[in-house]
C-alpha cells in the first residue's frame, strides 16, 4: 500500500520545481513534515 508521504518524497521536488513560485507559503511547511512524516526528523 502506498502511503501519502511515500507520494511525497517520489513527487515533491517536481512539484515544486513546477509549482513553488505559486504555491502558498503555508503550504512549505505542511510538505516538509510531510516528507519527515515517520523519519528520526520528527521522532518516528
Amino acid at each position: 500500500m502506498i502511503e501519502g508521504a511515500g507520494v511525497f518524497r517520489r513527487f515533491a521536488a517536481d512539484d515544486r520545481s513546477a509549482h513553488g513560485a505559486s504555491m502558498p507559503p503555508s503550504h512549505r511547511p505542511a510538505i516538509e513534515h510531510i516528507l519527515n512524516c515517520r523519519t528520526a526528523a520528527l521522532g518516528g
